[in-house]
């Protein structure tokens, strides 16, 4: 699953041949950089017998398109193993992914286009094709409803609810990170943990679906006005009505509306709205020379210390460092082109 960015004439691509010195990334499997002026992205992609496992390391200071092509339909797990990802696509939406959660793709073949937002972000896509699925039922029953939905749901694309990430998928993508077989034996190994990847996201749906301990339910009408709600959080619309106004704008009662938003985005709506925020203020940042407490302004800050503090938190340096970084990219960037 490699992107490549074909709006972006300017990008170039540099490999990084294993063993390498990157810190978060697969020890053991090549790197290939691309660079172009929304930042950097690292990628890999581990192939097995039967599924491959990709890894980006995405360094946007500014939004980007970025292509895929499909030659056969196929699932995904996708897995935030550092910071957080901002993306959509036309038919799987918004793609919003926070540290530690996990989702589930379908996607077609063909030529698929995801708009990618500003951030630093560490992610794994787990591939497993339906002809393993379907092997993989003969042994597992609990598949066998997955493969039915598989291939009768929307043939466009579609996902699942995101879950959290527990103990034993942390263990398994960390073996996954530190896998040092070569040749068909890793292939093997590979597979191998890939097929428990998916297993154990089975299970954990099942679990979440069915604990005792929570008297949550997925009613689809419900989570249908989590995500309208979240749709117009991101389009800027309700940054400025408080949270109880804006369950009521779609028609739940607040305290069900934030419960329901926590269990099924991962995320309060405050730490939604924050997020948001930020990635305006990146964007802000790396385009324009505006000054900080300007910025702090635009995105809705009352003062730079309370708009410093929340920045820092999310993207681990302050937004003068942030600003620093990108020009900095920029110029060795510039003065190799030149």
């Amino acid at each position: 699953m490699n992107f490549h960015f074909p709006e972006n004439p300017e990008v170039k691509v540099i490999p990084h041949p294993a063993p390498h010195l990157f810190d978060g990334l697969f020890k053991y499997c090549d790197v290939i950089e691309h660079r172009g002026a929304f930042g950097e992205i690292y990628q890999q992609t581990d192939t097995g017998i039967r599924n491959e496992a990709t890894l980006h390391h995405f360094k946007f200071g500014s939004s980007a398109n970025a292509y895929l092509n499909l030659d056969e339909p196929a699932i995904y797990l996708s897995y935030i193993n550092e910071g957080r990802l901002d993306a959509r696509h036309e038919h799987l939406g918004e793609l919003w992914q926070s540290f530690r959660t996990c989702s589930l793709w379908y996607l077609p073949a063909g030529q698929h286009i995801f708009e990618i937002g500003s951030g630093n972000c560490i992610s794994v896509k787990v591939k497993v094709s339906l002809q393993s699925i379907k092997e993989l039922a003969k042994n597992h029953p609990e598949l066998h409803e997955f493969y039915e939905r598989a291939t009768t749901l929307n043939p466009e694309g579609w996902r699942l609810p995101y879950l959290a990430i527990g103990q034993k998928t942390r263990t398994l993508l960390r073996r996954l990170n530190n896998l040092t077989q070569i040749g068909p034996t890793r292939q093997i190994s590979l597979d191998a943990l890939l097929d428990e990847l998916l297993l154990q996201f089975i299970q954990d749906l099942d679990k979440t679906k069915t604990s005792g301990n929570d008297t949550y339910q997925y009613n689809e009408e419900d989570i249908e006005a989590i995500l309208n709600a979240r749709d117009e959080i991101l389009h800027r619309k309700y940054h400025n009505i408080p949270i109880p106004a804006l369950a009521l704008q779609f028609g739940m009662p607040y305290r069900k509306f934030s419960r329901y938003c926590k269990k099924v985005l991962h995320i309060t709506v405050a730490d939604e709205i924050r997020l948001k925020k930020i990635q305006s203020a990146c964007e802000l940042l790396v385009k324009t020379d505006n000054s900080i407490n300007l910025i702090a302004d635009e995105v809705g800050y009352e003062n730079h210390s309370a708009f410093t503090r929340a920045f820092s938190k999310t993207m681990g340096c302050t937004p003068s460092a942030y600003r620093r970084h990108h020009r900095e990219s920029n110029r060795i960037k510039h003065d190799a082109d030149t």
